[in-house]
Parts: structure tokens; sequence; C-alpha cells
């Protein structure tokens, strides 16, 4: 055989054992618009709680504790009176009225002139004495008070007398009910008391009670893989007011528009704004958006198909590597691989994302112009239909595990201290994918949020409010 068949066959030979390696497609990325995120509204409650026992005791140390008086005509009944009362005892069950029992004893002294003359009684006196150098008689006072707030944060209470009554009353005495007499000299003492009552309950601003907590939802709130969240606090308004014991409380319902975005927030400080009509509880509400970057797709789908063999009659492939790229509005697709051929193969694919299995699938498949043309020339048996389709069944990735690593940490973001009394409580309830794009850095993907959240004021710091 003469050099030229040898050369001939040499050329034969390598060219069919030697690597395939075709010319790759140019790297380029176009990004379509896509709809800004929308901005939808959500409520988020606050509950608290107000101790009205330290503004009732103010409002009592403003009353004396002890009335006398008299009424000493010349003739008839001429007397004196001591009233003594107690604390005021506060008690509240629900709706928005709060009610008030104050305790009380009495004594009156006094005696009974038949004939006066000159203002002198010209005939014996006959007197009569209880309650004093002896125990003295019972009361009770009964109280009701309405409490409502004002769009100022102000309470403002209307408090009435519902009852004043003897528990062991004294019996008629020289044709006068000496109770009832004594009630009615005491009477006008008692309303001062409740203009005192409801004047010390209007001095509270509940302001005090709420500023922390709206202070600390304009700050930054750490989601970990889903970024950073500010809870955008708009609106404000308050439940129905209920009582339990000496403690007022009540949710206020904060109109908020979370928005998330990867880097912290810088905290802006906004006043309260007047409050509003209360709204039921919606719950949280948000979007944010999520980014795989090709790098970590490409080590994805890597993992899934590292070492599967691909037939294709007597020849077969194994994948040892992928690499993921934008190629305008679909993706390129660089594979490593060994087997009855090694070398290089470029594919083309429309990535998109399957709801029903959460998986991010390369849809339209297809080899690149350079590497068809190549494996025309050098491995036909690589353009089998079987290979290609088994190949785009598998290049897909499941995001499940992604989605459900960003919901652990939205949980957990949503369940920390934001300081010293202040933390939040909340859960995920829903996170799903609602919007998927491929774009030159990277594949975004826009998630919808749902769940409930509170902000609640810590146990072990309450008497600091």
């Amino acid at each position: 055989m003469n050099k030229v068949g040898l050369l001939f066959i040499a050329a034969f030979f390598f060219a069919s054992c030697g690597s395939i390696k075709p010319e790759p497609p140019e790297k380029r990325g176009v990004t379509k618009p896509i709809d800004p995120i929308p901005v939808i509204s959500s409520t988020i409650d606050i509950p608290i709680e107000v101790d009205l026992q330290p503004i009732v005791d103010m409002a009592d140390s403003m009353i004396d504790p002890i009335v006398e008086g008299k009424d000493l005509p010349c003739q008839g009944l001429r007397y004196r009176y001591k009233v003594k009362r107690e604390s005021f005892a506060l008690s509240g069950k629900g709706g928005n009225e709060l009610n008030f029992r104050m305790k009380f004893k009495y004594a009156v002294k006094g005696e009974y002139c038949a004939l006066c003359f000159a203002n002198q009684c010209a005939v014996p006196t006959v007197g009569l004495s209880i309650g004093y150098n002896e125990p003295m008689k019972s009361g009770q006072v009964g109280i009701k008070t309405n409490i409502s707030v004002q769009s100022n944060y102000r309470l403002k209470t209307d408090s009435k007398i519902t009852e004043i009554k003897a528990i062991d009353p004294i019996k008629e005495v020289f044709g006068m009910d000496v109770t009832q007499t004594i009630i009615k000299k005491v009477k006008p003492y008692l309303n001062d008391g409740m203009t005192y009552l409801d004047e010390e309950i209007g001095k509270v601003n509940l302001k005090t009670y709420i500023q922390p907590f709206y202070d600390e939802m304009q700050g930054d709130i750490d989601l970990g893989l889903l970024g950073h969240l500010n809870l955008m606090p708009d609106e404000l308004s308050l439940s129905r007011l209920t009582f339990e014991g000496r403690y007022l409380r009540f949710s206020v319902g904060v109109r908020a528009t979370p928005t998330i975005k990867y880097t912290p927030w810088e905290t802006k400080q906004k006043p309260l704004p007047p409050l509003s009509r209360y709204k039921s509880r919606d719950g949280f509400n948000a979007y944010t958006d999520l980014k795989l970057d090709y790098d970590s797709l490409s080590n994805s789908i890597t993992q899934s198909l590292v070492g599967e063999k691909f037939e294709a009659g007597k020849n077969f492939i194994l994948i040892d590597r992928l690499n993921l790229f934008p190629i305008e509005d679909r993706i390129g697709i660089d594979v490593s691989f060994s087997g009855s051929k090694k070398g290089r193969l470029y594919f083309t694919a429309v990535p998109t994302f399957d709801t029903a299995t959460q998986r991010i699938k390369m849809a339209d498949l297809k080899y690149d112009l350079s590497t068809k043309n190549v494996l025309l020339k050098s491995a036909k048996w690589l353009l089998s239909e079987t290979i290609r389709k088994k190949m785009e069944e598998s290049m897909n990735v499941d995001v499940t595990s992604y989605l459900n690593e960003a919901k652990a940490e939205m949980n957990q973001g949503l369940n920390e201290p934001i300081n010293d009394y202040v933390r939040l409580s909340g859960k995920m309830e829903e996170l799903k994918v609602t919007a998927f794009q491929m774009r030159p850095e990277e594949l975004f993907m826009r998630l919808y949020l749902k769940g409930n959240l509170k902000v609640l004021l810590t146990k072990n710091n309450k008497g600091d409010q």
C-alpha cells in the first residue's frame, strides 16, 4: 500500500475516534420586560393590652376618702354624718363597657328638737347615734363607664352612677329616711369622682402603646433567601374594645403593602396616621422575586444527569457535565460527555416552569446548528431522536427544595424578636410561582406569598409599656 493510502486510512481512523468539538453558540442575553411587582394590601394584627388599674388608682387618689357634713337647724332633726369610702374596684368582661364598684361605710349622729325659741331648743332633745363608737353601716356604689377611641388615639369615657344602695340601711328615724338622706348628700361628691375618673382615662393616649410597634414595622426584616422585607404600613384601625378584669384589650389592624428586595432597607420613620374604620383581618400577602443563577442551575441538572447512560443502538454516551447560558429567548446547554464518543455537544432549549410538578424544564430541546453539522459528518447516531427526547425529559430541576428552604427561612424571619420587647408571630401558608423568565444573568421567578402575621409585645417586658 502506498503512502497516500496509509495517510487516508489514518485520517479516517482519527476522524472516527477523535473528540467531538463543535463551535459553541454565542452567549448573548435579551431580557423581555416583565410586569412590575403587584402592589397588594395586607392587614396585620397587633394585639394590644392596656392595664387600666394605674389609671384608676390615679383617679382614686384625687377623690377624698372621707366626706363629712352636717345639717343643724334649730327645730326639727339636726345631724352630722360621715362617709368613708374604699378604693374603686374595676371589672370588665367583653364589650366596651367597664364596671366599677365602690364600697362605703357611713355613720350619722343627731338629735331632734320639737320646739325652738330664740334660736334655742325650748324642750329637751332626743338624740341618736348610729355608727359612732360602733361599727359603721355599709353601702356600695355601682358605676358604668363606656369607653371609645377617638381618631387622635385618645380614650373617651362617659361614666355614670348606676346604683347607690345601703347593704344594711338605717331605719327611719324621727320621720326621716336617714339612709336616703345621706345618699342624697354624698351624690354630688360621687359625681365629682366620675368627672375625675373620666379625666384620667381621657389622658390615655394609645399612641404610647402603638408607636413602638409602628416604628418597628417600618424597619428591615431579614428573610434569608427571599431577601429583606419592609412591611410598609400606611393605615391603622382599631378593633372593638374588650375588657378582661383590669385589662383593656384591642387589636390594631395595620394595612400594609409588604415589599421584599435583595438589599436591606433603610429605616424611615413615619408618624402614626389618623385612625380609620376597622376592617377584618385578611392576612399577610406579598410578592417577591427569586433568582437562580445559571451556575446553580447547571450544578443541579448535572447532579441529576451525571453518569446517566443515553443509548442509540450499540452506541451510548455518559453525561459528565452541563453548563447553561442565555441565547436571546432560548437557553444554551453545553454538554461534556464520554462513552462511545467523547467531547462536547451544544443544545438550545426554552426554559419553562411546570406549576404542577414545581419543576423548571428544558422544552423544545434542539441541537445547535454547529453541533448538528459536526455530528452529520462524524457521529450521526448522536442525532438519534431517542437520545434527544430522553435528554429533554431528564433536563429539569425540582425547585421544591428551593421553595421549601425559602419558606422555612421566611417563617423564621416572621417569628424573630425585633427588639427587646417587640416580636413577630407569623406563618407562611402558601408560596407559589406566578411568573417565570430567563434573564441574561439568571432565571427569574416571581413568588406569591400568603400567610398571617402579628406583631406582639413580649411578655417579659410587658411592664415596660
